[in-house]
């Protein structure tokens, strides 16, 4: 009765409101576990009822079982409950917070495994740490702080823009979660927004922007665009991971102790800063860049290897014709590392193949079971071009017409002599695996670059500094570094490349490449400012 009478009590009705109910009943949600249903929202439900004819809450979350790392109920006498103390000193207390509201809807059984918990925490909050720590590495070279002048957004290069647009569209989404209760979904677009757009992506994309000399409008425009993401972030996760929000925010503004990300305004969009069409531009190279790793990364095609070209085709032809336009072709060029990006309306590239699912079929057709499939698998490639398209299969079979959908049916692709592809409903995106003598001397420069970078890592040197670059071994690898020398030292900060062609480096770091020696050493020249 003491707990149900709370939202009275508390307020000291009726005397204190002087006869009026207290002015936040009712209140806008309660949350307690599933013991409560018969216990405090019951008893909150009750007196409510009689005191003021109608509801305690507007609405009420209620929290299931705890489970185990193997999905087991926790429980005292299984020996399996979790210290929450150490949790919090191992992981920290907004990872723990973290790991319950990622997991989805709050009404839903959570899964508590601690190494789980760090994981998460390491993946987004070491994420979102790292992007900080880049801004501020480079904003503490070049002097740049909080307020400095920047360009105006609509001013700023299309990239930059793009995020700055992407904000107001993660503002609504965060925001909408928030009002439905759903802290699951918030925590998702959050955790992809920080992973897939803002790191793997803006800052990735970004990083000669920051580390290019001089003090130029392009420049602040990416410090501006960077810190100004980092805020919304911060604002953004406040009320799921509070201490993570009020370090990012100290450090992104350089606001003081008396300055909490908790006392600022709630954010809200702006739609002025909306621009619809380059953010579905940019899901589209999203997308084909998406793709094209995988297919990489399955036909085991090194990512610093160049290729020819790749080859995509969409199955929506706004879609293609979007992408096709040259400054978003070049950019997937780039990310793909390929020489030439063609959007095509001809899967030329790749061969078409049907598996049925005979589970799905079998009940569905009985003894014509076998019949179907037989038809299916001799389907042409035009035939399984209209069903890819249209997701719908018709067979004729003793006079009767089969339909068949993309459950019943999928669909197998696989690349011509010489390319390697991959589909996703959206694109089928061809890599042209062909490599001539320049590629493979380009693909060698570029793991040089990688090596140098090791060795200039571990020597201590500062991103800033520059350095004459030394290189011994291989002569293949020789050749490929004098031939691509302005690439290497632009890439490495490099003054000079010098090559010793016969004999040992020495103080050299050893490596190797594709099985061949390489010695680095790296003298700084210049020291950062």
């Amino acid at each position: 009765f003491d707990s149900g009478a709370m939202p009275f009590a508390q307020a000291g009705w009726p005397r204190a409101t002087g006869g009026e109910l207290p002015a936040d009943f009712p209140a806008d949600f309660i949350c307690e576990g599933l013991d409560q249903t018969r216990g405090w929202f019951y008893t909150l439900h009750v007196i409510a009822t009689f005191l003021a004819d109608s509801p305690a809450t507007k609405r009420v979350l209620v929290n299931n079982l705890l489970l185990d790392g193997q999905g087991k109920k926790m429980s005292k006498s299984r020996g399996n409950v979790v210290d929450p103390w150490s949790v919090f000193e191992s992981c920290g207390v907004d990872a723990a917070r973290w790991a319950f509201v990622s997991q989805g809807h709050v009404w839903l059984p959570k899964r508590f495994d601690e190494k789980a918990v760090a994981e998460g925490a390491r993946r987004v909050f070491g994420t979102l740490r790292n992007c900080y720590a880049f801004l501020a590495m480079y904003a503490d070279l070049d002097g740049w702080g909080p307020g400095d002048p920047a360009p105006a957004p609509a001013e700023r290069p299309s990239i930059d823009r793009w995020l700055v647009s992407r904000l107001q569209t993660l503002t609504r989404q965060v925001d909408a979660a928030y009002t439905d209760l759903d802290l699951g979904a918030a925590s998702g677009h959050l955790a992809g927004f920080v992973d897939a757009e803002l790191s793997n992506w803006y800052v990735r994309r970004n990083r000669a922007r920051f580390w290019k000399g001089g003090d130029s409008d392009d420049k602040r425009a990416a410090f501006a665009t960077l810190a100004e993401a980092l805020e919304r972030v911060a604002q953004l996760m406040a009320p799921l991971v509070p201490f993570l929000s009020e370090w990012l925010w100290r450090g992104v503004t350089g606001a003081g102790a008396e300055d909490s990300v908790h006392l600022t305004a709630w954010p809200e969009a702006d739609d002025a800063l909306v621009d619809a069409e380059l953010e579905r531009e940019m899901a589209l190279v999203l997308a084909a860049v998406d793709l094209g790793r995988s297919v990489r990364a399955t036909h085991d095609l090194k990512v610093r290897q160049p290729l020819a070209r790749a080859l995509v085709k969409a199955a929506d032809k706004e879609d293609g014709r979007r992408l096709a336009r040259p400054d978003l072709l070049q950019l997937v060029a780039e990310e793909l590392n390929v020489k030439a990006v063609e959007v095509t309306e001809q899967a030329d590239f790749r061969e078409l193949s049907a598996k049925p699912d005979f589970k799905r079929l079998g009940p569905k057709l009985g003894p014509r079971m076998k019949q179907v499939a037989g038809l299916v698998k001799a389907l042409d490639e035009a035939a399984l071009e209209r069903f890819e398209a249209e997701g719908a299969l018709q067979l004729e079979l003793d006079g009767d017409t089969i339909t068949l959908d993309r459950d019943d049916v999928q669909l197998v692709e696989s690349g011509r002599e010489g390319y390697a592809v991959a589909g996703d409903g959206r694109f089928v995106l061809a890599l042209d695996t062909q490599l001539d003598d320049e590629l493979i001397g380009e693909g060698r420069a570029r793991e040089i670059v990688n090596r140098v970078q090791n060795t200039r890592k571990a020597a201590g040197l500062d991103v800033a500094d520059r350095v004459v670059v030394r290189l011994a071994g291989s002569g293949d690898l020789l050749a490929a570094a004098r031939r691509h020398e302005a690439f290497l030292l632009k890439e490495v900060l490099g003054t000079s490349l010098e090559l010793v062609e016969d004999g040992a480096l020495d103080g050299a770091t050893d490596h190797e490449v594709e099985g061949a020696a390489l010695q680095v050493a790296v003298e700084r020249t210049e020291a950062a400012s």
